[in-house]
């Protein structure tokens, strides 16, 4: 985990590929206090379903 950012309704996070590449996720905050809360510690799986993705190239 790079970076957390809680924006009320909305979490972002920065994560680190095990390439080394970073991919920046958007989690929507279902009540003010998430049992299942990600943290720095933890090791996270990202998945999506094949038609939400959203590539952005710069």
């Amino acid at each position: 985990m790079e970076d957390i950012a809680y924006l009320g309704n909305l979490s972002t996070y920065r994560i680190r590929l095990e390439s080394g590449k970073i991919m920046r996720l958007t989690r929507a905050n279902r009540t003010r206090t998430e049992e299942d809360k990600i943290t720095w510690e933890d090791k996270v799986y990202i998945s999506w379903d094949e038609k939400a993705g959203v590539v952005l190239i710069s």
